[in-house]
């Protein structure tokens, strides 16, 4: 999060523990957002994803679904399915994953 503010590509953090996300923002200066918002929203353009790697897969989908490039921390999934599901999406919604 600190090197996103200081490269100035920080809008906004989100986690499912709102106070969390709310401690980061007030740290670095920027929104807090629920989770479901980041893939709606018209001023995030991409999402860094530094969660469980369970839920990296069907996040990641979902983002490049929603017009939104993806960074996913290591691993990218769990099944090389789901990895290659993950850059199909991608692919199809014009992406960078």
């Amino acid at each position: 999060i600190r090197t996103l503010k200081a490269l100035g590509a920080l809008h906004a953090v989100s986690d499912t523990n709102r106070a969390r996300a709310e401690g980061f923002a007030s740290e670095q200066d920027c929104l807090a957002i629920e989770p479901d918002q980041l893939f709606v929203r018209d001023d995030i353009d991409a999402i860094i994803m530094a969660l469980p790697p369970q839920f990296h897969a069907d996040l990641a989908v979902r983002a490049v679904e929603n017009g939104k490039d993806v960074l996913v921390e290591k691993p990218i999934a769990l099944t090389v399915a789901d990895a290659e599901r993950s850059v199909q999406a991608a692919k199809d919604n014009k992406r960078v994953f």
